[in-house]
């Protein structure tokens, strides 16, 4: 039988919850919740996850897109920072309570939780799970303001999708569609692994990558809840492979827009592509016994006014591939020698980004309908 935690602290009444003393909280009574959230029984757990979530509601804790603020800094309203993605999947709740707890002691404002399809499946933590346990690590450390969370490399795997493309496409479909239904506003959709070099031009290797990409992510916006406008990534290099080049990139994302506006005239493409930049996974094991996580970072960098002015003047935002960094800036693509990915000393701090407006909606388990407020455009204060 569920207990609440927070005793008088949080009340529930006809399916609405009520905060009567925030510093509960941040307080213990949060771990036992979380304990029950994870390791409960089946119905415990709904409820856990459900009180968490709608204690972010009404404390301005909420899953959020990051796409609005992708968006204003490749439109020059913001810059000169970085948005961190880190990959958490080990030990999630103390990982997140540290994360959120630097967050707020560094005065931190935009900074992305993902976990990719793969991890999802060998770490067994569902999207439901992983939105109760982010929000309630953020609680718990006080912070406040919208959480991005990221469903990272829902990747298409190549051998399974030559011997059957449409099951595997419709997995990556329908680990969209739980995780969208359990808060993850941002997808990056992965088929750089569909990118076939045999093919004698650049569009043609480039095509299955592009022509699937474009379908996964019209099942993301078919998904995506009402006022929510989900960050989509898309991928044009696989970490361990040859590094990507200026040619492939315009080649990647000439096709992606051309498929997209014939498919689903109109429809809001992607917020970011990521590149591969020489990084490999984990650390390489030098003869002296020192470690090295990164081996060849090439200087390439596009203008806007030869790549996005001639998109519509649509902006996309990059991300390099190297988790040390994860650059974000739609100004131009780069991957410079630098370290902060992006050949400049960071400005200013993204926690001078405020929401200015938010409203999205996710749907209701049991209790009742529930609404709430997701993020809004970000300009700098």
């Amino acid at each position: 039988m569920f207990v609440n935690p927070f005793n008088k602290s949080v009340t529930v009444l006809d399916g609405r919850v009520t905060v009567h003393d925030e510093s509960a909280i941040a307080s213990p009574a949060m771990d036992k919740l979380v304990q029950i959230a994870v390791f409960g029984e089946p119905d415990d757990r709904e409820d856990a996850r459900w009180l968490i979530w709608e204690i972010g509601q009404s404390m301005g804790v909420q899953p959020s897109s990051i796409h609005d603020l992708y968006r204003a800094r490749g439109q020059g309203l913001c810059g000169g920072f970085t948005v961190p993605a880190m990959n958490i999947r080990g030990m999630t709740y103390d990982t997140g309570r540290a994360l959120f707890r630097s967050a707020v002691r560094l005065k931190v404002g935009a900074l992305i939780q993902e976990i990719a399809r793969s991890e999802i499946a060998y770490t067994d933590q569902r999207p439901a799970e992983y939105v109760a346990v982010m929000l309630a690590a953020a609680l718990r450390e006080g912070f406040r303001g919208p959480i991005f969370i990221q469903g990272d490399h829902f990747q298409v795997n190549a051998k399974k999708f030559a011997v059957d493309p449409v099951t595997e496409v419709n997995g990556v479909k329908q680990l969209a569609r739980e995780a969208i239904a359990a808060g993850f506003y941002n997808i990056d959709v992965d088929t750089s692994t569909l990118v076939d070099l045999s093919k004698p031009t650049l569009k043609e290797q480039q095509r299955t990558n592009f022509e699937q990409a474009v379908e996964l992510a019209l099942t993301v916006r078919e998904l995506q809840p009402e006022a929510v406008n989900i960050s989509i990534g898309g991928e044009i290099g696989e970490v361990g492979t040859p590094n990507s080049t200026v040619e492939e990139l315009v080649t990647y994302m000439d096709g992606f827009n051309e498929t997209l506006a014939a498919r689903s005239p109109g429809t809001e493409g992607l917020s970011k592509i990521s590149v591969q930049s020489g990084t490999t996974h984990g650390g390489v094991v030098l003869a002296d016994w020192r470690a090295r996580s990164s081996t060849v970072r090439p200087r390439f960098r596009i203008a806007r006014s030869t790549i996005f002015r001639a998109r519509r003047r649509r902006r996309y935002t990059s991300r390099r591939t190297s988790r040390r960094c994860c650059s974000t800036t739609s100004l131009m693509l780069c991957a410079k020698r630098s370290t902060n990915g992006c050949g400049r000393t960071p400005r200013t701090s993204a926690s001078r980004l405020t929401p200015t407006s938010s409203s999205s909606t996710r749907p209701g388990r049991r209790r009742s309908d529930r609404s709430r407020n997701g993020s809004g455009i970000f300009l700098p204060t």
